[in-house]
């Protein structure tokens, strides 16, 4: 008894009713908070819901439009594709177009050194052939020519050396004539003499 009388003379036991009322009021309030939060949890889940089916749409709208946009894309692509070849295929072409001229002016310039080569060797030729022509018929009528003129003062010399003799010939025979003539004459005066 003195123990129970020790204990309800003490202050927790005084403000008991106090505290109660005070735990009442917490355990009430904790109640109402825990229903509007239960309120707030299930406005949050309807919102959260809602916006899950709204991303999902989002989604497939997403989905849908980067579809579209590959096929753009891969269509974009083909075109580029197809520009590209068509690009290099003219490219290909326009440089081939090129190497044919250049082998064709090669070609051609070959073909006209070739005929230029062969028009001056031939020239060359025609004018050696002609310059050896001209020199063998100017060779030839030097030979003539000094063979005429050796002719003509062959003969001329002949004809002075048969002049010559000829004169000495008739100076000899005119010489022993006279001779003779005076030889007769002395032999007629020695026999008249005698």
């Amino acid at each position: 008894v003195r123990i129970l009388e020790v204990l309800l003379s003490l202050d927790f036991f005084k403000n008991a009713n106090e505290i109660d009322s005070s735990l009442r009021n917490s355990i009430e309030w904790l109640s109402n908070a825990g229903e509007s939060l239960k309120t707030k949890m299930k406005e949050y889940e309807r919102f959260f819901n809602d916006f899950n089916t709204s991303m999902h749409a989002n989604e497939q709208e997403v989905t849908n439009t980067l579809n579209a946009n590959t096929e753009n894309i891969k269509s974009e692509i083909k075109k580029l594709e197809n520009q590209l070849i068509e690009t290099t295929t003219r490219l290909l072409t326009s440089y081939q177009i090129f190497l044919n001229n250049a082998r064709d002016n090669a070609n051609n310039q070959i073909t006209e050194n070739k005929t230029q080569s062969l028009e001056a060797i031939n020239q060359a030729k025609t004018t050696a052939n002609n310059e050896i022509s001209e020199k063998q018929t100017q060779a030839l009528t030097n030979i003539n020519q000094a063979k005429e003129s050796a002719t003509t003062q062959i003969n001329t010399n002949k004809q002075e050396v048969l002049n010559n003799i000829t004169q000495a010939k008739t100076t000899a025979t005119s010489e022993i004539t006279e001779a003779k003539k005076t030889d007769h004459y002395q032999n007629i005066d020695f026999f008249e003499i005698e």
